[in-house]
């Protein structure tokens, strides 16, 4: 039988807080605040620079001695931790995009001729319904990247456009065939054993 289980739901309710968290800096860098393409260049230049250079690798100027204070008064913990949760949110959520094209495995040449034409369509309105529910995904997806690309910029998610019912709805349809197809194998298997006695 064919089992689909929609996650977006359980995903959006980890994700609703993490996008409207507010959070502010200990001590702000105003520039920063106002230009969220340089705050992420400069968060991510503090790798390559805390504990490995005195000079910026860019200007190659001396790094001013209370730098890792005054970027860690920027950076704090809370925006850290904050990160963190939203990189584990969106592995979830891209993992999930990634089972979507594993949901229906079967195919149109595993139905007798009877049931193939009506598998075939469910089948089709199902990947559609899908298709709907993988944006929904994406979106989710880009407005976590959004929030991790901006953390003192709190995003706002629209709502899902995908119908679970329907969803639903055309799994049982393929079940029922799926059914119906596994009756007329087993009494096949039937009429042979009888017609060889």
């Amino acid at each position: 039988t064919l089992a689909i289980t929609l996650k977006l739901e359980s995903l959006t309710a980890t994700a609703e807080p993490l996008l409207s968290k507010a959070i502010t800096p200990t001590k702000a860098i105003e520039e920063l605040l106002k230009d969220s393409a340089l705050q992420l260049w400069v968060k991510q230049g503090m790798g390559h620079h805390r504990e490995k250079r005195d000079t910026c690798a860019f200007c190659r100027q001396d790094l001013p001695h209370d730098i890792w204070q005054v970027l860690d008064e920027h950076f704090s913990k809370e925006s850290g931790d904050l990160e963190t949760a939203l990189d584990a949110a969106i592995t979830l959520v891209t993992n999930e995009i990634g089972t979507i094209a594993e949901h229906n495995s079967f195919t149109g040449a595993q139905f007798y001729a009877d049931e193939r034409t009506e598998f075939e369509a469910s089948s089709k309105a199902l990947l559609q319904a899908l298709a709907v529910y993988k944006k929904d995904l994406e979106a989710l997806k880009k407005a976590l990247e959004t929030r991790k690309n901006n953390l003192f910029q709190p995003v706002s998610l629209k709502a899902p456009a995908h119908n679970a019912e329907e969803i639903g709805k055309h799994v049982a349809a393929i079940n029922a065939l799926i059914g119906i197809s596994n009756g007329k194998t087993s009494t096949l298997e039937k009429d042979k054993i009888a017609a060889r006695d």
